[in-house]
């Protein structure tokens, strides 16, 4: 695969032939048949899920606590095991980038140094410039915060940060794990049409989960659905839809469906699995498995 639009960070609002190429473009990632069961736990969280995602689109994953979307993120990331199934993902290093709930900026380190943060790790250190990292300050209009400490920014503005670090490792697929749930939703409407925006411009290829509706309308290009089976109950293209019409089907399927115990974001069952899991760290990157093996104990974070 060939150097993606991040590279120079080169705006590009997107045409009707770049959208028709990128929609017959093989799948950046494909999900095939994964099952994942936690110990101790009848249900399969994931019981056969497929998906595929085409380059420079935004998919989200929309569905209630426990209902298996942040499993399914932590499986295609690499840091949860599967028990069936292939996740085929791009393979060089700092191609799978992901941005956690929380930012989990290094509070000793400047806004420019959070940033670069993947210049510590030889496999990405090349593509850490300075040059790379002055030009997300700019368009994550955070170059006069350079200087700053997290202490000083705002949660909006520390989001940012933490979605320049993944940034900066140039990543061919951006996970997003409910990036706007930690903020004041005074501030989450204006973050989404930022987030749009810098994802049109750059062509990026995102992956979000989220439990809430209003991300999944403003933000993807096709919206999976959970319903607590371990599946997708239903996925939509939301081109040609107003944004009305989406958010009632969209809350008409989440109204409809039953919380679903068994995922990690789940109050009841994330201290039955916490001892299955690999601890975890502030990271720019994942660094992605060609093919992940049915694994009888966690997988290691990566940096």
């Amino acid at each position: 695969m060939g150097t993606p639009p991040t590279a120079g960070l080169t705006a590009d609002a997107g045409t009707a032939a770049s959208a028709a190429a990128a929609a017959s473009a093989a799948p950046i990632l494909a999900v095939d048949g994964v099952v994942r069961r936690y110990p101790g736990d009848d249900r399969a969280v994931l019981d056969g899920v497929a998906l595929g995602i085409r380059p420079g689109e935004v998919f989200a994953v929309l569905g209630r606590s426990g209902s298996g979307k942040s499993t399914l993120l932590r499986a295609i990331a690499g840091l949860e095991p599967i028990d069936a199934g292939r996740i085929h993902r791009p393979e060089r290093p700092g191609a799978v980038a992901l941005v956690p709930q929380r930012p989990a900026l290094l509070p000793w380190r400047t806004v420019r140094e959070n940033i670069a943060l993947g210049a510590r790790f030889a496999a990405v250190r090349e593509r850490v410039t300075d040059a790379r990292v002055a030009a997300l300050l700019d368009r994550l209009e955070l170059a006069a915060l350079g200087d700053r400490r997290p202490a000083a920014l705002s949660g909006g503005q520390a989001q940012r940060v933490a979605i320049g670090r993944a940034l900066a490792v140039d990543p061919e697929l951006l996970l997003l794990d409910e990036p706007f749930s930690a903020l004041d939703p005074a501030l989450r409407g204006d973050l989404r049409t930022w987030l749009r925006r810098l994802a049109v411009e750059l062509r990026l290829t995102v992956l979000l989960v989220t439990h809430d509706v209003d991300d999944a309308v403003a933000l993807a290009d096709r919206v999976g659905h959970f319903d607590g089976s371990g599946r997708f109950a239903a996925v939509v293209e939301t081109a040609g839809i107003a944004p009305d019409a989406l958010r009632a089907r969209l809350r008409a399927w989440y109204d409809a469906s039953p919380d679903a115990p068994g995922d990690g974001d789940s109050r009841g069952t994330v201290a039955a699995h916490d001892a299955h899991r690999a601890p975890a760290e502030p990271a720019a990157s994942v660094e992605p498995a060609a093919s992940p093996a049915p694994a009888a104990s966690p997988a290691p974070v990566a940096p």
